[in-house]
């Protein structure tokens, strides 16, 4: 039986990220399947509302909340272990008001060599 992680990646500080990929790789077993979803730079929310820097493209909101914003060459080197399956910039734009926003998801599929 396969076995397969799938995680929208909120976990924001660098050390936390490379520990949960660890992890993640020692639960699955040699072919099994990690589905990955995160926000991407080009989100309208990175850096653009009131927040604290944390790391590079990481930011805590007022609320306490940290994001981390990825690009895919961090995304390839995070999963450096996996063999990419697939791995793709996602990019919609919404209209409020009259006004245009950038929403910007990185997904992936990471299967475990």
């Amino acid at each position: 039986m396969e076995f397969s992680v799938t995680e929208y990646f909120s976990i924001s500080l660098k050390k936390e990220r490379e520990s949960a990929v660890e992890e993640f790789s020692s639960i699955l077993r040699k072919g099994g399947f990690f589905f990955f979803e995160a926000f991407g730079y080009k989100d309208m929310r990175c850096g653009g509302e009131p927040s604290i820097h944390c790391e590079e493209r990481t930011f805590s909101r007022q609320n306490g909340i940290i994001y981390h914003y990825f690009t895919k060459e961090e995304v390839r080197t995070l999963f450096k272990g996996f063999e990419i399956m697939e791995l793709e910039d996602v990019i919609k734009e919404k209209n409020f008001k009259g006004k245009v926003y950038r929403r910007h998801l990185i997904k992936g599929i990471f299967r475990k060599t």
